[in-house]
């Protein structure tokens, strides 16, 4: 027999739906009040010191990154120099692994066969699936590692620091092949074109940071302007940031920069509009520009050529990536610019990285 007495909701109904009250006028106002906090946060202090950006990098990447910079500006240990031989006969037969390297002449008269084996490794990269770009990476590291061995005499101080750098990359993307992309492949190809075109006596040995470096970085969104910032401080120098293509305008106008790193898509002035424009300024009229941006397609890649950009890094981005991008920049615009009687490399110089094609890397699973 039914009740007479009324019926009444249960208790933990009315708390569930509180609570779920409480959840949606929460999150609407983490929604709303985020962003402020965020630019509030970053006034009172520096929050990449600690390596740690949450929602971009994990704390064991960052550590790894952190020991890399640091590394790069103690320069070479005993154990580089050990590091010559690195590379086994099945690895490159041609090698010679017992060379008494001591002077700049003997480091470059070892680099031939070392720079053509790792030159011929990324071109296999290029070209295989992800099952097997592990076991080409592992012999890309051992090869970095032996030119970085083979550069370890104070005098050729900035081979060094590209094989290290390079070498650092390679390793990264050996322990999560996934990250092979069109722009760490850039990355890597034009760095080792760039040892290439070092490997001659007369270059000097401070040239990455003699004068000292300038960046400048332009990006609307805070955590990502600041992601670039930490990549570049942590081995060279911290840029300038500015969060609009205005505001980074007025910089260029006021300084010379080494290569400047832009979003695309900004509120206003865009990240194209404001290359061109950086480009006809006095200051900056050949600087290299590269987009750090989430639109990097091939669109993007013919308009970045067409503007004068160098480069396109996709987002979310590697933090060793965008460190060796940088200083390859440094390293090029400086060796160009060198005295005339400087000893030139007898080579080509490479074409502009945005023309590089999608359809040049297979993709996994693919033949």
């Amino acid at each position: 027999m039914k009740s007479s007495e009324p019926e009444t909701d249960h208790p933990m109904a009315g708390q569930l739906a509180l609570a779920g009250l409480l959840a949606v006028a929460g999150g609407f106002g983490i929604r709303k009040l985020a962003p402020a906090l965020g630019r509030r946060l970053l006034e009172f202090g520096d929050p990449w010191d600690s390596g740690y950006v949450p929602g971009i990098t994990s704390m064991a990447n960052e550590k790894t990154f952190e020991n890399f910079a640091a590394g790069f500006l103690i320069g070479p240990r005993p154990e580089d120099s050990r590091a010559r031989g690195a590379l086994t006969t099945t690895d490159c037969p041609q090698v010679e692994a017992a060379v008494e390297i001591d002077s700049p002449a003997a480091t470059f008269a070892s680099f031939s066969e070392a720079l053509a084996h790792v030159r011929k490794l990324v071109t296999e990269l290029a070209s295989e699936p992800e099952p097997g770009r592990q076991r080409i990476l592992a012999r890309l590291v051992r090869g970095l590692r032996d030119l970085k061995g083979r550069s370890s005499l104070p005098e050729v101080l900035h081979v060094w620091q590209l094989a290290y750098a390079l070498e650092s990359l390679a390793e990264q993307l050996e322990k999560k092949p996934g990250n092979v992309t069109p722009s760490t492949m850039r990355t890597l190809a034009g760095g080792i074109d760039l040892l290439h075109a070092l490997s001659v006596p007369g270059t000097r040995p401070d040239l990455a940071t003699n004068p000292p470096v300038r960046f400048l970085a332009v990006d609307d969104d805070a955590i990502s302007r600041y992601a670039v910032a930490f990549a570049l401080k942590k081995v060279l120098t911290a840029p300038d940031v500015a969060a609009s293509g205005e505001a980074g305008l007025t910089l260029a106008n006021q300084h010379a920069y080494d290569a400047i790193f832009l979003d695309i898509e900004m509120p206003g002035m865009d990240g194209f509009e404001l290359c061109s424009r950086i480009h006809a300024t006095n200051l900056n009229r050949v600087t290299p520009v590269v987009f750090v941006t989430s639109h990097h397609g091939f669109d993007e890649r013919t308009k970045c050529s067409v503007i004068g950009g160098q480069d396109l890094i996709g987002k979310p981005f590697l933090t060793f990536e965008l460190a060796v991008k940088a200083l390859t920049m440094v390293l090029r615009r400086r060796l160009q610019t060198e005295p005339a009687n400087a000893p030139k490399p007898a080579t080509k110089a490479p074409q502009p990285a945005c023309d590089a094609a999608e359809e040049d890397l297979v993709p996994a699973g693919k033949a």
